[in-house]
C-alpha cells in the first residue's frame, strides 16, 4: 500500500498539495490565537489539599485566585504617615474592581507581621473572585492600576507568577525559534548540499506545528490546555519533521541512483515510509502515556504531542511524496548525511569483533552516568521556576528575604465538626491545637480564632462571629473572625520558617497530617506546599503504571512489525538505559548545579517533579526512532540474505550518515530549549537532547551492533503465529 500510494502521489502531486494548502490557511489564522487560551499551573486532582481548598471556598468564601503587591521604601517605614498615605493611594483603585473580594494590608488589619521588622517592606494580599483564566486576562490592567511615585511596587503571588510564566513561555518559544531555524537550515544544507532539499524538513515542521496549534486552540475552547504545550508541540513538530524528512529524502536520493522519480518515490515509501510509520507509533505510544495522569498540564502535553506526531507523519506520508514527485529531479542523488558509508561499515565490523568489550564498557558507562538518579530529590519550584529578572520572582524573593520565606504560601489546617455544627468546647480545642502547632520550631507563626478572640471566651462557642459581635469587638475583628470560622468550619493558617518548596515545609505538612485530631473534629491540611506535595505523590503513584503501559505497548508494536521476539526487547532495554543516563545527568545539572556557569542559576537542590515524567514520555519514543530506522534497514538485508552479521554491517552503512545527521539536528532543536528562562522547559529540552544524543550515538552505533552480533540468528526468531500475522498495508 505504501509503495502504491507513493507512486500515485508522485504522479498526481497537485491534488494533495492543494488539499494541504486549504487546511493550512485556517490553521495559520487560528494558531496565533492559542496563546490567549492556554493555562498556567499543573491543574487540579482530587487530593486532601484540594478538598481543603474546596471547603474554604464554599464555607469561608476564600478565593482560589489571589496575588500580592509588595511595597518598599529605603528610608520610610510603615510607622511614617507618608508611607501609609502612599500605600493607601496606590491600592485605592483596587476598591473599584468588582472581582476583588478583599484587600488586606498592615493598616487595614492591624497585623504588624505583614511588614518586615524594620518596617521598610510590607505586602498587601488581594483575593480575586473571578475564575483563574478571567483573572489572568485582567491581570495587566490590575497590575497597572497599582502604582506609586514614592514606594517601590512589585506584583507577586499566584496570579502574578502565572502571568509571568505565560509571558516567559512565549518568550522562550520565540527565542528558541530564532536560535533554531537558522542553525537547522545551515545544518540541513551541509547534510543535503542543496537549498531545496534542506528547506523541506523546515517546511514540513512549520506545517505540522501550525496545524497542531490550530487544533489545540479549538480543543482549548472546551478543555483546559497548558501553556507549555506551545514549547513541546513546537519542539516535537520540528523534531519529527526533521527525522521523517531526512529519512525519506535521504532514501529517495539513494533510490534515484537506479530509478526514475516515480519509482524512487514508491520504493522510498515502501521502505523508509514503513520505518517512519513504526517511529511515529512508538512516539505516539510514549506521549499517550501522559493521558493517564489526572493533571491538566501533563494530560494536555500528551494531547498536543500525540496531535503533532500524528500530523507530522501524515504530512510526511502524503505531502512529502507529492513534493518529491514534483521536484524530485532537483533533490539530487546519492547518500546524504554526516560521515561516509565505509566509515560506518568499518565501525560496525570493529564493534562486532569486540562485542563483549564494547558491551561491558558502554554498559558500565551508562550506569555510572545514571547513578545520580538514585539520589534524586523530587520537588516542585515556586517563584523560582522563573528567571530572577521576572517581577513576580523579585517580589517573592523580597518578601522571603525581608519578612519570611513562607509568608506568601501559608499552610492551611481546616477543621470541620463530625456533626453539622461545632459543639461547645470545639473552639477551645482548635485554640489548643493552634498553640501546639505554633510551638514547632519550623513554624514562624499561626493565625486562627485563638489570635483574634479572648481565650476565656472560646469554651462555649459555636458561632464565632456572633460571639465576636456580642463581645463588642470592632467591626474589623468581627470581619477577621469570620475569615477564620463559621458554625461549620474553622481555619488555622500556618506560616513556615522555610520556603514552600523546601524539604522542611514538606516535612511540616506530613507532621501536621499525623497530629491526633481533636475529639469530634475532622482535619484537612492544604495550602500551596501541601497541594504540590499531594500532586507529586499522585503523579508518581501513576508513573510506574504509565511506564509499564508504554514499554509493553512499544515492545508489542515492534515485535509485530519486526517479526522478532528479542529485537524489540533489546530496543526497549537499551532505550531505558539511555533514559536512565539522561536522568542522572539532569540530577547533576539541575539538582547539583554542575552547569550553572553555562546555564545560569539553575540549581535548586531538587529535580522538578514533572521533568522525569515528561522526558520519559517525550524522549522514549523520539530516541527509539534511530534504532527503529537502523533495524528497519538491517531487516531488509536480513530478509535478502539471511546473514545476520552482513545485515548489521550493511544496515549501519546504509543508515549511519542520515540517522546521525537527523539525531544531531534534533539534539540541536532540543538543546535550543536549554536557553529557556523557565526551568521546566530548560530541563525538558536538555534532558531530551541528552537522551537522544546517547541513543543515537552510544546505543545505536555501539550497543546495537554488539548485542546483535552476540545474539546472532536468534535476533530474528519469532513463533509461527507471529510470522503468519498480517497487517494491512504493511506487508513485507
Amino acid at each position: 500500500m505504501l509503495y502504491r500510494s507513493g507512486v500515485w502521489l508522485a504522479r498526481h502531486p497537485w491534488p494533495i498539495i492543494v488539499a494541504w494548502a486549504i487546511i493550512l490557511v485556517p490553521a495559520v489564522v487560528l494558531a496565533p490565537r492559542v496563546q490567549d487560551r492556554l493555562l498556567s499551573g499543573l491543574g487540579e486532582a482530587p487530593t486532601e489539599a484540594r478538598a481543603a481548598a474546596d471547603l474554604l471556598e464554599e464555607e469561608l468564601g476564600a478565593s482560589p485566585t489571589g496575588m500580592a503587591f509588595v511595597f518598599r521604601h529605603p528610608d520610610l517605614t510603615i510607622d511614617d504617615a507618608e508611607y501609609r498615605v502612599a500605600l493607601e493611594e496606590a491600592i485605592a483603585p483596587l476598591g473599584e474592581v468588582d472581582d476583588i473580594i478583599r484587600v488586606d494590608s498592615v493598616f487595614s488589619t492591624g497585623f504588624r507581621y505583614l511588614a518586615s521588622q524594620d518596617g521598610h517592606t510590607t505586602y498587601v494580599n488581594v483575593l480575586i473572585g473571578s475564575d483563574p483564566q478571567k483573572a489572568l486576562d485582567n491581570f495587566p490592567a490590575l497590575k497597572a492600576s497599582v502604582r506609586s511615585d514614592i514606594l517601590e511596587v512589585k506584583a507577586t503571588g499566584g496570579l502574578a507568577i502565572f502571568a509571568d510564566v505565560n509571558e516567559s513561555s512565549e518568550d522562550d518559544l520565540r527565542r528558541a525559534e530564532i536560535f533554531t531555524f537558522p542553525l537547522v537550515l545551515i545544518a540541513l544544507f551541509f547534510v543535503f548540499r542543496s537549498v531545496v532539499a534542506a528547506s523541506i524538513p523546515l517546511i514540513m515542521g512549520g506545517i505540522a506545528v501550525a496545524i497542531t496549534l490550530a487544533g489545540i486552540y479549538l480543543l482549548s475552547l472546551g478543555v483546559g490546555m497548558s501553556v507549555f504545550v506551545l514549547n513541546v508541540s513546537t519542539f516535537l513538530g520540528l523534531g519529527a519533521a526533521i527525522d521523517y524528512s531526512l529519512v525519506l529524502v535521504g532514501r529517495f536520493r539513494e533510490e534515484r541512483r537506479d530509478h526514475d522519480v516515480e519509482e524512487a518515490v514508491g520504493r522510498t515509501m515502501a521502505t523508509a515510509g514503513r520505518a517512519i510509520v513504526l517511529s511515529a507509533i512508538t512516539s505516539i505510544i510514549g506521549l499517550s502515556g501522559l493521558l493517564f495522569f489526572d493533571y491538566m498540564m501533563l494530560r494536555s502535553l500528551g494531547i498536543g504531542g500525540v496531535m503533532v506526531i500524528s500530523v507530522s507523519v501524515t504530512v510526511a506520508l502524503t505531502l512529502l511524496p507529492a513534493l518529491m514527485g514534483l521536484i524530485g529531479h532537483r533533490l539530487g542523488t546519492g547518500q546524504s548525511g554526516i560521515g561516509g558509508e565505509q566509515m560506518w561499515g568499518r565501525l560496525a565490523n570493529w564493534v562486532m569483533r569486540h562485542s563483549w568489550s564494547v558491551l561491558i564498557v558502554v554498559g558500565v558507562g551508562l550506569i555510572v552516568l545514571g547513578a545520580p538518579m538514585l539520589r534524586v530529590n523530587l520537588g516542585t519550584p515556586w517563584a523560582d521556576i522563573l528567571p530572577s529578572s521576572a517581577e513576580s520572582r523579585q517580589g517573592w524573593d523580597l518578601v522571603a528575604d525581608e519578612i519570611g520565606p513562607g509568608e506568601l504560601a501559608p499552610l492551611l489546617v481546616v477543621l470541620t465538626p463530625e456533626n453539622d455544627n461545632f459543639a461547645p468546647g470545639d473552639a477551645l480545642a482548635v485554640a489548643q491545637l493552634t498553640d501546639q502547632i505554633a510551638a514547632d520550631p519550623r513554624v514562624a507563626r499561626t493565625v486562627s480564632i485563638a489570635n483574634i478572640l479572648p481565650r476565656e471566651a472560646l469554651n462555649d462557642v459555636s458561632q464565632i462571629a456572633s460571639l465576636a459581635e456580642s463581645l463588642g469587638l470592632g467591626p474589623e475583628l468581627v470581619q477577621r473572625a469570620r475569615q477564620f470560622s463559621t458554625g461549620s468550619i474553622m481555619l488555622i493558617t500556618v506560616y513556615s520558617n522555610f520556603g514552600p518548596a523546601e524539604g522542611e515545609t514538606e516535612d511540616l505538612v506530613k507532621w501536621l497530617r499525623e497530629l491526633p485530631e481533636p475529639d469530634g473534629l475532622d482535619v484537612l491540611v492544604g495550602g500551596g506546599t501541601a497541594d504540590l506535595s499531594d500532586a507529586t505523590d499522585r503523579m508518581y503513584d501513576a508513573f510506574p503504571w504509565v511506564i509499564l503501559y508504554v514499554i509493553v505497548s512499544v515492545y508489542l508494536a515492534l515485535m509485530i512489525l519486526f517479526r522478532s521476539v528479542l529485537l524489540p526487547l533489546k530496543a526497549v532495554l537499551m532505550n531505558t538505559m539511555s533514559l536512565f543516563a539522561a536522568y542522572g545527568a539532569l540530577v547533576l545539572i539541575f539538582q547539583d548545579g554542575w552547569l550553572d556557569f553555562i546555564l545560569g542559576d539553575t540549581a535548586t537542590g531538587f529535580t522538578q517533579s514533572t521533568v522525569p515524567i515528561l522526558i520519559f514520555a517525550v524522549a522514549f519514543g523520539l530516541s527509539i526512532d534511530y534504532e527503529v530506522f537502523l533495524l528497519s534497514r538491517v531487516k531488509e538485508y536480513w530478509d535478502e540474505t539471511g546473514d545476520n552479521r552482513y545485515a548489521v554491517q550493511k544496515g549501519m552503512e546504509s543508515t549511519g550518515r542520515i540517522v546521525t545527521s537527523a539525531a544531531l539536528i534534533l539534539v540541536l532543536v532540543a538543546g535550543s530549549f536549554a536557553t529557556a528562562d523557565i526551568v521546566v522547559v530548560k530541563a525538558l529540552g536538555l534532558g531530551t537532547a541528552i537522551a537522544i544524543g546517547l541513543d543515537a550515538s552510544v546505543v545505536r552505533a555501539l550497543f546495537v551492533p554488539a548485542i546483535m552480533r552476540l545474539l546472532g540468528n536468534a535476533n530474528w526468531w519469532a513463533p509461527d503465529w507471529l510470522n503468519r500475522l498480517s497487517i494491512p498495508g504493511m506487508r513485507e
